[in-house]
């Protein structure tokens, strides 16, 4: 398991019902991840 701040070990144990990501637009980081995203959308955040 990467460590990344919304791991679904993460999201199960705070039940959040909202998420905001704070990025710029194409930013060169690549944030946020697929990874994130996906665990955000199967978890309905």
């Amino acid at each position: 398991m990467k460590k990344i701040s919304s791991s679904r070990v993460f999201l199960e144990a705070v039940a959040p019902k909202i998420a905001i990501l704070s990025v710029g637009k194409d930013n060169r980081y690549g944030h946020p991840s697929d990874e994130i995203l996906v665990n955000l959308l199967e978890y309905g955040i």
